[in-house]
């Protein structure tokens, strides 16, 4: 009996042993360009596919650490491990089209797929189609960071309506074909912002389940015709994909047993864990940048790209009111003379003043400033901010996040000869240096306790932007906070905390005394080593932490010293930590509008 089972192990090994060769030189063979990133990683899950009877109904498979074509750091080629012929890779012909391929830069953290870019970048592979009667399953590793998009789509044949995406204004996983409806429910997603999971989708007799992280989490009834073919992919330009990074996906006609399912989910976690860390001294910290855009309460952190402010009304005469150049929509009784607009009421009509549409865009912050000449009797109400406007002599200053593209000021109070006369009305974006004033104004708008009015203001004041505001820089540095970003994402942790006492959220944000600790070790010794992202090949990183040179945002808004310095943020002050170039201290600098990176502790 030993003998058998000895053989069926050498038999076994020997299979994979094979299959991994073939595999390996396909990849090498089909370009200099092309490359197996882990043989250990790509090996070891052919044998949990082997050993478990998942090998042969791979259609697709592809993990970070398996094989991939790269060309001018981006993703043109997959190699799929469907083993039966190794054919079905997914490809991007068009070098702007390609998702790039991130991470391995700190110890542990593995690769993955990230597409910051847009709809229209994304990896396609021969359609593989499912009708209702047969059995599919798909295991996907992402990790979500909390887009505020509606979808986003991770893969499917999204042209034909087949999708499987995330959807954040739910905060749900989703399920999507042309036979049905799009199902949510599929479990809160909120507490798994930022992490790695591991994701399946399985259809067999029409059930379909979806496992979270080896928890069966939904089991519908429905019609599970299915198709794909692409990866990555947004529904459109605009809905970018942003939030997402692919570390695995493997689709298999064959629905996996609940034994399947726990055998894949234990080797995928080994390799991908929550959050990719490293010890330094008694701390756990994070091996990556933070790349949040939502905190595990789902509140959204704002992209913001601009510098500074940007006025949106943006003829001096319109905003001066010097003349009428029909700019304005005038209801009856505002009228624009004299240099200066009066909203009025004639005891039935009421004065109404309106910006073109499109001035604002929804969801977004803006600072409305206007001056009030004249009051009598007026109550001022705008639909855009939601509610009544102050009407005092003098210059007046409101922030208020839009609530549609229009400004609107009406004078709703209908008794005869109630008017108001304004003048020198400004309407501003919100830019990066604008967020001080932002917290300071929402604070002093908001109602309630201290820390009611804090959490309000840091919803509103928390910003990020891509790493020298551009996309290229940001799929490698990552994203850059300010401090206000800092504290809200400590405040929802603790806020989760609090809710589920018994599942903490895991991780938290430096306090000042952490980044004191780490600043010990020297500033070399917490560098990426080598001039890739440093201007200077003098890190050793001999922590482990591989922090990169991503610049910094400045106090205007601007970006400076890329690959020269990076500000490592806390939650609790005004203060980040410098990591220089050419130097070997972590020195504490103040910090008002700047920005910088966020680094995780694990608790």
């Amino acid at each position: 009996m030993v003998d058998i089972v000895n053989e069926q192990k050498k038999r076994i090994r020997y299979m994979y042993t094979w299959m991994f060769r073939r595999y390996k030189k396909n990849v090498v063979a089909d370009s200099v360009y092309s490359a197996v990133r882990s043989d250990s990683v790509t090996t070891d899950y052919l044998k949990v596919c082997q050993a478990n009877r998942m090998d042969k109904s791979i259609r697709f498979g592809w993990l970070g650490e398996a094989g991939s074509k790269i060309e001018s750091g981006r993703v043109s080629k997959l190699y799929s491990l469907d083993f039966n012929n190794y054919q079905n890779n997914a490809t991007q012909a068009t070098s702007t089209s390609r998702p790039y391929l991130c991470g391995n830069i700190a110890p542990n953290e593995k690769l993955g797929i990230k597409n910051p870019n847009g709809g229209g970048n994304y990896m396609t592979h021969l359609t593989i189609s499912f009708a209702a009667n047969e059995s599919w399953s798909v295991t996907t590793v992402l990790n979500w960071n909390g887009d505020n998009k509606d979808y986003i789509c991770y893969a499917g044949d999204v042209i034909n309506s087949y999708s499987l995406f995330v959807r954040h204004l739910t905060n749900r996983f989703g399920f999507y074909s042309t036979y049905g409806a799009a199902f949510y429910g599929f479990g809160d997603s909120n507490p798994i912002i930022g992490k790695n999971i591991v994701l399946s989708f399985i259809a067999e007799n029409g059930i379909l389940k979806t496992y979270l992280n080896n928890t069966l989490i939904n089991n519908l009834t429905t019609n599970t015709s299915f198709r794909f073919n692409s990866i990555i992919r947004g529904f459109n330009q605009s809905n970018r994909d942003s939030g997402i990074v692919i570390k695995s996906h493997i689709i298999r006609s064959q629905a996996l047993t609940p034994t399947q399912v726990t055998a894949e989910y234990t080797y995928l976690r080994s390799v991908y864990p929550e959050i990719e860390s490293v010890e330094i001294g008694t701390q756990t910290w994070s091996s990556s940048n933070c790349e949040m855009a939502a905190t595990p309460m789902g509140n959204v952190i704002a992209e913001i790209q601009a510098a500074g402010n940007v006025e949106k009304i943006v003829n001096i005469a319109d905003r001066e009111f010097s003349n009428d150049t029909l700019w304005w929509g005038k209801a009856a009784n505002t009228v624009i003379s004299n240099g200066y607009c009066r909203i009025e009421s004639n005891g039935v009509d009421r004065g109404k003043l309106s910006s073109k549409s499109g001035l604002a865009t929804v969801g977004k912050y803006y600072k409305l400033q206007y001056e009030v000449l004249y009051t009598n009797n007026v109550s001022l109400w705008s639909e855009d901010y939601g509610g009544f406007l102050p009407t005092s002599i003098g210059l007046k200053t409101v922030f208020y996040k839009a609530i549609n593209s229009q400004l609107t000021l009406q004078n709703i109070n209908t008794a005869l000869g109630s008017c108001i006369d304004i003048d020198n009305i400004s309407i501003q974006e919100i830019g990066w240096s604008g967020s001080q004033e932002l917290y300071d104004g929402i604070y002093a708008q908001t109602a309630g306790t201290v820390e009611q009015k804090t959490y309000a203001a840091v919803k509103a004041a928390g910003f990020w932007r891509n790493c020298q505001t551009t996309v290229d820089s940001g799929a490698l540095y990552g994203k850059e906070y300010n401090k206000f970003a800092a504290l809200l994402l400590k405040i929802d942790i603790d806020y989760y905390n609090l809710a589920n006492p018994t599942t903490l959220w895991g991780y938290r944000v430096p306090l000042r005394a952490d980044l004191t600790t780490l600043a010990a070790y020297g500033g070399n010794a917490l560098k990426l080593s080598g001039n890739t992202y440093w201007n200077t090949a003098n890190g050793t990183n001999a922590t482990g932490f591989s922090a990169l040179g991503s610049g910094i945002v400045n106090a205007d808004g601007t970006n400076s010293a890329l690959k020269a310095n990076t500000y490592l943020l806390c939650s609790d002050a005004n203060f980040a930590r410098e990591i220089k170039d050419a130097d070997d201290t972590c020195n504490e600098v103040a910090i008002t509008t700047q920005g910088g990176v966020m680094r995780l502790i694990k608790v």
